[in-house]
């Protein structure tokens, strides 16, 4: 059962450099969640401190803790936020999140699972800072069964976890209706030594079950038929399930080549600023391309000047 509570801080320490470790206190997260799950974290004002759920690392249920392990992503970020905070601090947290692992597969571990998506993930920084990776190594792993659904609370709704056409699992359509963050999606990412090589999931192919994901997400019929009508219409005739999968070349010509940034193996890789050297974009534009595409730029304000 998902529930919003203040965590109090228990413990955050540095384990490596910019990669932090933090146990939280909850009065019933901890209790209520199981190996695989996530959990979400606010900052005061009830924006998302982090940009996604994070992965639950650790489950002390009779201490009522969990921990969590990031890597801050940058100054004036929410990573940098969360990792300054000390023993006793409290801090908005949803959860748990997401289905979890089948409980055979979880049974007497004590570790679940590190990372998240902050970032670079935790655990593949920390095997590259102590020299564990062997580049002569190719290991795959399929990643599977995420949840179809995550609550937005800014939005006081659900929002696709990956995007609103993706088909749930077979048995867990009827929870649409009863316990949607339950479903879990037909979606599935292809991973090889710690890096995401590609992405993709099964389309939705029956128009009862878009309107009733259409519904989740807050759609009305009307708006929902105003905005997709033309799929929703098409579905009626016959679709045959369809699916795929999008490789990310770069990446795996990337790790081929035993380079540690996709920019060594990109003709004309942009840099960390998103500039282009080679054609020194982004540049300014005339005023007849504006007028034409219907754009208008605002001049910066001078900085103002104690007299």
């Amino acid at each position: 059962m998902k529930s919003r509570e203040f965590a109090v801080v228990a413990e955050q320490t540095e384990i490596a450099s910019g990669i932090f470790s933090l146990w939280l206190e909850t009065e019933s997260i901890a209790k209520e969640a199981v190996p695989g799950q996530f959990v979400s974290v606010y900052s005061k004002d009830k924006s998302r401190m982090l940009p996604r759920p994070i992965s639950i690392c650790e489950i002390d249920k009779e201490g009522g803790k969990l921990r969590v392990v990031y890597r801050v992503t940058g100054e004036k970020t929410g990573t940098e936020e969360f990792s300054q905070m000390k023993a006793g601090d409290t801090i908005p947290v949803i959860g748990p999140l997401g289905n979890g692992f089948p409980f055979e597969k979880a049974e007497g571990k004590k570790v679940f699972l590190m990372g998240g998506g902050i970032g670079v993930p935790p655990i593949l920084e920390l095997a590259k800072q102590m020299d564990l990776l062997d580049k002569n190594e190719y290991r795959f792993v399929w990643v599977t069964e995420f949840p179809l659904l995550e609550w937005s609370e800014e939005e006081n709704r659900f929002t696709a976890m990956h995007h609103p056409f993706t088909m749930p699992m077979d048995e867990d359509i009827p929870l649409l209706d009863t316990d949607p963050g339950a479903v879990r999606a037909k979606a599935y990412d292809i991973v090889l030594n710690g890096n995401e090589i590609g992405g993709g999931s099964v389309r939705i192919h029956q128009d009862d079950i878009q309107e009733r994901m259409f519904k989740e997400l807050g759609f009305t019929p009307e708006a929902a038929h105003e905005q997709f009508g033309f799929l929703l219409d098409a579905f009626k005739y016959g679709v045959p399930p369809h699916a795929g999968l999008a490789y990310g070349l770069d990446r795996l010509v990337m790790l081929i080549a035993k380079v540690d940034s996709i920019r060594d193996v990109i003709a004309f890789p942009k840099v960390k600023d998103a500039s282009c050297l080679m054609t020194q974009a982004p540049q300014r534009v005339s005023e007849a391309q504006l007028d034409e595409l219907g754009l208008e730029v605002e001049k910066e304000a001078a900085p103002e000047t104690e007299e």
